[in-house]
């Protein structure tokens, strides 16, 4: 796993759900990568796409748990 992606995760970690327009959040590029791998997640919670909002998944925290980085 590349620093990067340790960084992003340890991001998302630190800050629950976060909307997808939080100009504090890792890239688009990175999060999508990080959706396409399973490591971060869209809540499901009946919002207009516009107000989606991402978090760790499980399996996310999961690999910071494994390698000490959470």
């Amino acid at each position: 796993m590349t620093p990067a992606t340790i960084k992003a995760l340890r991001w998302f970690a630190s800050r629950g759900e976060v909307g997808w327009f939080d100009r504090t959040a890792p890239g688009h590029s990175m999060r999508t990568r990080l959706l396409r791998r399973g490591l971060i997640e869209t809540v499901k919670d009946g919002r207009p796409i516009h107000l989606k909002r991402l978090r760790l998944s499980e399996q996310g925290r999961e690999m910071l748990r494994e390698n000490g980085w959470l």
